[in-house]
């Protein structure tokens, strides 16, 4: 159970008040200016005294500076006991350019803060107090923390963690510094976690955007098993669950009535409840940023219409889904591509779907290659006729088939015929030994008439959606488009519309995942604005899936 500052009895408080001071006599010499939260929705953050707060729900928001600066008010750094640690889910998340290291040392180095960076990342200040970042990558990580005396404990993206983390660390949270322990975490939306339920209350459900006049109004909850109960005042609580008995069934027998009758302890059946407030921010409640660096708010507006609602506008409910991540009026069809385009590469990727004792066991397993071209384009010509060019990418093919054992070398092989060898040949890349035989035997075949054909594997990058999304983006932009053909284009076009990222009937997820190579080969190999790749010139029979285009 957490005691209050309040609760603390009157010895402790006076020592603790004793150290503060003693501290602060011998260090006025040099005036320091602490960090101020800025007006608005951050100084909200600061100043409601609640036992758990969660801030943010969008990109931009201030949301980590807020937290950094909350943490070390001059009231908790000049007490020699106050311990805090800030929580991340991995330990890159602290050191990644721009993360929490990064921002401490701007406002933590002006108040005379240390870093240390092992064993561990802390700072530690003059009087003794500490600020550390801890990392939570397993769930069993905070088991560590078994017997700790947590002051203040930040979460810094609460969604990223568990529940079961969440409130073990809630146990965490207390000390004999004088200072109250709470609890703040910032987050931004998403609407599968945990968290988005825990601030319902604070969401409308009907269209996902917080309630703005619900902004930093106090609950109050108590958590039985796995389920959170909450009421408008801790009246409601005690009454409702019986709180006062369940207060004497906590304490032994033996000595309940002294215990209870301790004025310096004086435990009520009001300790047993948690208050708690979730403040939404987005980036236009962050002025200094946007005064600073108002392009941010550009590269919010240019990311995929789900990221956008979640980042920008800070949706709760939003989440990708069928027609969500593709839509298929994103894709306009092309009869042939416009002469005044310049071509810069060409990729067929091919997602292998399993592997071949994978393939030999199950017949469902399907093959899927698609063809895309990279182009430049003139997007539009300025008044001084500057001309602002864009990439365009063109699908120019797909081929999805069932394929046994053997079949689908030899398909891949005839298919690289068909194509051309300016046509780079891309797989992904499976693990171990087998990924490297695989790699090896597609290579062998279709190098076998064609040694310098460029033909490598990928590796994969992140999960399907993950892999998904930037394809996606460009499309939503208008920068994908499919060359007519009636042999294949709607099947394509219903595998994008269907894909969410989750495990689907085959072929959705195999046409989607060839795309998605395709187009970061493309994105990351061809990369030269300017370079024009010369018109394909072979004696191989003319590809019936290049026939729109040019030359």
């Amino acid at each position: 159970m957490t005691m209050k500052a309040s609760k603390l009895s009157l010895k402790n408080l006076s020592k603790i008040k004793t150290a503060t001071e003693k501290y602060r006599l011998v260090n006025t010499k040099e005036e320091i200016v602490f960090p101020q939260l800025q007006e608005g929705k951050q100084a909200l953050f600061g100043k409601i005294d609640a036992d758990v707060i969660i801030f943010g729900g969008a990109a931009g928001a201030g949301k980590t500076r807020a937290l950094l600066t909350d943490f070390v008010r001059q009231e908790y750094i000049d007490n020699p006991d106050y311990r805090a640690v800030m929580f991340r889910r991995t330990y890159p998340e602290f050191t990644q350019a721009g993360g929490l290291v990064d921002e401490s040392r701007k406002i933590y180095y002006p108040i005379k803060g240390t870093f240390i960076e092992k064993p561990s990342l802390e700072w530690r200040f003059p009087s003794g107090a500490r600020v550390s970042f801890r990392h939570l990558q397993h769930e069993k990580t905070v088991h560590i923390y078994q017997g700790s005396q947590i002051t203040r404990i930040g979460f810094d993206e609460l969604t990223h963690f568990t529940q079961e983390q969440f409130f073990y660390l809630l146990s965490r949270n207390r000390s004999v510094s004088g200072i109250k322990p709470a609890v703040r975490a910032t987050c931004n939306p998403d609407a599968d976690s945990w968290v988005a339920s825990f601030i319902s209350w604070w969401i409308n459900p009907k269209d996902g955007y917080a309630i703005e006049e619900r902004s930093g109004i106090v609950r109050y909850f108590i958590r039985q098993g796995d389920t959170v109960y909450w009421a408008d005042n801790k009246q409601e609580l005690i009454d409702k669950f019986s709180l006062k008995d369940k207060l004497f069934e906590m304490i032994p027998n033996d000595i309940q009535k002294k215990f209870l009758l301790n004025e310096e302890i004086s435990i009520k059946p009001e300790d047993l409840i948690k208050s708690f407030t979730f403040i939404p921010a987005t980036i236009f409640d962050n002025r200094e940023l946007i005064k600073v660096n108002p392009t941010y708010l550009a590269n919010l507006y240019s990311l995929h219409q789900v990221e956008r609602e979640r980042l920008l506008r800070g949706n709760w409910k939003i989440k990708y889904e069928a027609g969500t991540v593709f839509d298929r009026t994103w894709f306009e069809i092309l009869d042939k591509v416009p002469d005044d385009w310049k071509l810069i590469g060409k990729v067929r990727f091919w997602d292998l779907a399993a592997t071949a004792k994978e393939n030999a066991e199950n017949y469902h397993c399907y093959t899927s290659g698609t063809l895309v071209y990279k182009y430049q384009r003139i997007k539009n010509t300025l008044p001084d006729l500057t001309e602002i060019k864009e990439f365009a990418y063109v699908i120019a093919d797909n081929i999805c088939e069932q394929k046994k054992v053997g079949e689908v070398e030899l398909m891949l092989k005839n298919t690289a015929e068909l194509d051309g060898k300016t046509v780079a040949v891309r797989w992904e890349q499976e693990g171990g030994s087998s990924g490297k035989f695989v790699e090896n035997t597609i290579t062998n075949v279709i190098k076998e008439n064609h040694p310098n054909h460029d033909v490598k594997a990928i590796v994969p990058q992140g999960d399907k959606l993950t892999r998904a999304l930037p394809v996606a983006t460009a499309a939503s932009r208008g920068q994908i488009f499919i060359l007519r053909d009636g042999t294949w284009n709607t099947r394509f076009l219903n595998a994008c519309q269907g894909f969410d990222g989750s495990k689907k009937t085959p072929p959705t997820n195999d046409i989607v995942d060839s795309l998605s190579g395709a187009f970061y080969s493309l994105e990351n190999e061809f990369q030269e604005h300017e370079r024009i790749i010369s018109t394909i010139v072979t004696s191989a029979p003319v590809n019936r899936f290049r026939s729109g285009f040019r030359g």
